[in-house]
């Protein structure tokens, strides 16, 4: 989001802009570091990786927007 649409939206009255808070649920946070513990074990037994855990760079010819 740009930022001049993120000033408008604060600027105005009826609005109110809060932050995602769904990662601190007890839950959440359990999935999160079973996720990581269960990465970590798969790393280092030689296994691939899950593919939705993955974060990939963007090719080296990309250009920043």
């Amino acid at each position: 989001m740009d930022d001049d649409i993120l000033a408008r939206l604060i600027s105005m009255p009826n609005t109110i802009v809060t932050s995602h808070q769904a990662f601190l649920t007890e839950e959440a946070l359990k999935n999160i570091a079973e996720s990581t513990v269960q990465s970590l074990l798969d790393f280092f037994d030689g296994k691939p990786l899950n593919e939705n855990n993955e974060v990939k760079a963007p090719p080296k010819n990309e250009e920043k927007k």
